[in-house]
C-alpha cells in the first residue's frame, strides 16, 4: 500500500503558503483601490458647488431590481437609496439616485438634503454625509486592513512555528 501522506502534506503546505501571500496581495489590492476611491472623492469636493434638494422618492433595492416604495418593511432584505431633485446654477432641474442605500432608509420623502455637485457634470451629483462620500473607502479600507493583517500574520506566524517545530 502507498504511503499518500507525503505528498499530501506537501500539498497542503504549498496551498498554505500560496494563502498567505493571497490574503497580503489582496487586501494590498483593496487598500489600493479605497486610496483612489479617497483620492476622487477629495477632487469631487474641491470642485463641487453646494445647494439644497428634495428626497423626491426613495428606491428600494434587492436582485438589480428597483421598486418604489412609499411604505417601508423592515422584514424585506431591501436597501433604499434616496432619489434627489435639485436645481442646478442655471436653474436646470437635476435628478440624481444617491450612491448610497441603507436599510432602513436614512432619508424621508420630501425632506431637504444638502446636495453637492460639479458645475460641468451635474448628474453626477451627491449627497452631502460621511458615508455618501467616504463609505467606498472606508470598506475598502477596512476589508484591505483585515486581509494584510491576517496575510502579514501568517506570513509571520508559519516561518516562526516550522523554525520552532523544526520542520
Amino acid at each position: 500500500m502507498k504511503d499518500y501522506a507525503e505528498p499530501i502534506s506537501a500539498l497542503m503546505k504549498y496551498f498554505s503558503d500560496a494563502i498567505r501571500y493571497i490574503f497580503w496581495v489582496v487586501g494590498i489590492l483593496l487598500m489600493i483601490g479605497a486610496f483612489f476611491f479617497y483620492q476622487d472623492t477629495q477632487k469631487f469636493l474641491v470642485e463641487a458647488a453646494s445647494t439644497e434638494g428634495t428626497v423626491i422618492q426613495m428606491v428600494a433595492s434587492k436582485g438589480g431590481t428597483d421598486v418604489s416604495r412609499q411604505k417601508f418593511s423592515s422584514v424585506s432584505g431591501e436597501t433604499y437609496a434616496p432619489i434627489v431633485q435639485f436645481r442646478d446654477f442655471s436653474g436646470t432641474v437635476i435628478e440624481f439616485k444617491s450612491n448610497f442605500g441603507s436599510k432602513p432608509p436614512q432619508y424621508e420623502i420630501g425632506e431637504l438634503v444638502e446636495v453637492l455637485y460639479r458645475i460641468d457634470a451635474p448628474e453626477q451629483a451627491r449627497i452631502k454625509s460621511f458615508l455618501s462620500l467616504w463609505g467606498a473607502s472606508l470598506i475598502l479600507g477596512f476589508m484591505g486592513s483585515i486581509f494584510v493583517v491576517i496575510g502579514a500574520f501568517r506570513m509571520l506566524l508559519t516561518p516562526l512555528r516550522r523554525m520552532l517545530c523544526g520542520s
